[in-house]
């Protein structure tokens, strides 16, 4: 299987684990999600909108479809977009997810993606040159890394370049975005690669590495982890 079907693939079942709740879910309640997991699916469909216009030919800023697909997931946490902002058309699964909120299936965490919330409250589409917030270390950003190393044709350059414009829509340290790059190349390598038994005891301890101060799926109310400094 070439490396771009492999990649295909794995997209559904790589974003799905993040929605697999670790505790055993009562009966009838509703799955408790960090919003930054639901971030990371409208990322991935802001991405799928930008292979879609390429598809049919047409030329698309992956920018701004990463952003549209942000502005989505703050209307589905705050209820509404930000003011100032444009009103992003609808996509199947910004509509499912509102359903599905609305249905009690799942609810967001109290509190998480606070971060981003208040990078895109100004309504404004930041750059790499601009970011949103370029003091921010909360590393539950690099959430939203893992499905652009999943992304299929393209180069090294390009998965990069596009993981520096969806950090810089929210928030933009420099080290933070570094390891966002890393993460997503290893996603890539890892997703990309033929199948394996367990991981390659480098490739996993490099992921333990960026993973480092990743939001773990935990009870409410538990703190999320602060970034590590590295020193680099």
């Amino acid at each position: 299987m070439e490396t771009a079907e492999r990649l295909i693939s794995r997209l559904r079942p790589v974003l799905a684990a993040a929605v697999d709740p670790q505790d055993p879910q009562p009966p009838g309640e509703p799955i408790l999600l960090h919003a930054e997991v639901l971030h990371q699916m409208c990322t991935a469909d802001g991405l799928m909108e930008l292979l879609d216009w390429s598809r049919q030919g047409l030329g698309a800023d992956p920018l701004a479809c990463m952003w549209l697909g942000s502005l989505r997931w703050y209307r589905l946490i705050t209820g509404s977009y930000p003011e100032h902002a444009p009103q992003p058309p609808a996509r199947p699964l910004d509509q499912a997810l509102t359903q599905l909120s609305r249905q009690g299936g799942f609810t967001a965490r109290t509190g998480s993606g606070m971060t981003s919330l208040r990078g895109l409250s100004q309504g404004q589409m930041a750059y790499p040159s601009a970011p949103a917030q370029p003091e921010s270390t909360d590393s539950a950003v690099l959430l939203r890394a893992v499905p652009i190393g999943l992304v299929p044709y393209i180069d090294a350059p390009m998965r990069r370049s596009w993981v520096r414009q969806a950090v810089a829509l929210t928030h933009g340290h420099p080290e933070l975005t570094q390891r966002a790059e890393e993460l997503a190349d290893l996603v890539h390598r890892l997703a990309g690669g033929p199948p394996a038994e367990a991981l390659p005891e480098s490739a996993a301890q490099q992921q333990a590495v960026l993973s480092a101060g990743l939001p773990r799926r935990r009870r409410s109310g538990s703190p999320a982890r602060p970034l590590r400094r590295t020193g680099r």
